[in-house]
């Protein structure tokens, strides 16, 4: 009874845990395309990205619309992406891409 009810607890200390963090990426095959259509509906769902090229960019991107599901995921913001590890398109956001491959600044922060 009493390693029943200690493991009780223990699901709902982890429960509780990953309630409060962040949200990670979404991968696109994780979605029903109701769930998917909800989620860009209201906004939850703000960029994409290739996850076998590490790239990410705007939802409306030619280049991102082409790739295939398997390898799409989705971000609820740029910075999440970025934390990720993800790299600007050099289609649709080129101006940051363009940043990211001089290296003169890397998302915020000047390289010397």
């Amino acid at each position: 009874m009493g390693s029943a009810k200690c493991f009780q607890e223990n699901v709902i200390l982890w429960e509780s845990f990953f309630m409060t963090l962040p949200p990670n990426m979404i991968s696109h095959q994780e979605l029903t395309p109701s769930e998917l259509f909800q989620a860009l509906k209201h906004q939850k769902i703000q960029w994409a990205g290739n996850k076998k090229l590490k790239i990410y960019g705007l939802l409306q991107c030619k280049s991102g619309k082409r790739m295939k599901e398997i390898n799409r995921v989705f971000f609820t913001s740029e910075e999440e992406a970025i934390a990720e590890g993800y790299r600007p398109c050099g289609h649709c956001i080129r101006t940051k891409y363009t940043v990211w491959k001089n290296n003169k600044v890397i998302f915020g922060i000047k390289i010397n």
